[in-house]
């Protein structure tokens, strides 16, 4: 039993291991994109000018 529930206890946490990164990668594309947009526009204002 108690070695079953370790497996089972592994499992669970691997899991919970993935999807607390993919929220990271997630987070960090956004962020990513967000500091992209804003170098776009300050090259667009710079074009204006």
């Amino acid at each position: 039993m108690k070695i079953l529930n370790i497996k089972i206890l592994k499992v669970i946490i691997t899991k919970l291991l993935c999807l607390i990164s993919n929220e990271y990668k997630l987070i960090f594309i956004k962020s990513n994109l967000i500091v992209i947009n804003i170098q776009v526009t300050i090259i667009n204002n710079i074009i204006k000018f």
